[in-house]
């Protein structure tokens, strides 16, 4: 028995997977941002898809998001804790793909 993989159908099932985890990785940062005005909440969002390499960038164009999510030092000199959300949300992907 001969089983022949049409290419083409694959790429378009992990292309497909590719847009659901980036979907998938917006809700749960959004869900897990700390929310003051909700700029950075609304600000998070599929960057970019690069089909051919198989990945999706999810993340925000605002300037302090990665302060935010890594932790800094305020003018005052006083560190600010990092507050988690991108981080948060690509360790539960895998779970909230189950199906």
């Amino acid at each position: 028995m001969k089983i022949e993989i049409n290419n083409n159908a694959i790429d378009g099932i992990l292309n497909g997977f590719l847009d659901l985890c980036g979907e998938q990785l917006v809700r749960e940062a959004k869900s897990w941002v700390p929310v003051d005005t909700g700029k950075l909440q609304n600000s998070i969002e599929v960057k970019n898809k690069d089909y051919t390499n198989k990945s999706v960038h999810v993340g925000s164009s605002l300037s302090y998001a990665l302060p935010i999510e890594l932790g800094h030092t305020n003018k005052n000199g006083n560190t600010i804790q990092p507050q988690p959300f991108l981080r948060i949300a690509l360790d539960l992907l895998p779970t909230n793909l189950r199906m």
